[in-house]
């Protein structure tokens, strides 16, 4: 005996065959581009910004042991 949902899904899959490979293309496209801007725009502006800030607290660190003498 067949499983009733399964066949139900494999129905509905075959019907709308062409619906359910773009949907899924779709989303699988979107997922990428999300990460990969995410990886390109903001990441680095994190590492940047926290490399600048090193920088800063050592600027700030020499500034005050500069004026310490």
């Amino acid at each position: 005996m067949r499983h009733p949902t399964n066949f139900i899904t494999k129905k509905i899959i075959y019907s709308d065959y062409h619906l359910w490979i773009t949907l899924h293309f779709t989303m699988v496209f979107f997922k990428e581009m999300t990460y990969n801007t995410f990886r390109s725009k903001f990441l680095p502006k994190c590492l940047s910004g926290k490399k600048r800030f090193q920088k800063f607290l050592l600027a700030l660190a020499s500034l005050k042991k500069f004026s310490s003498y």
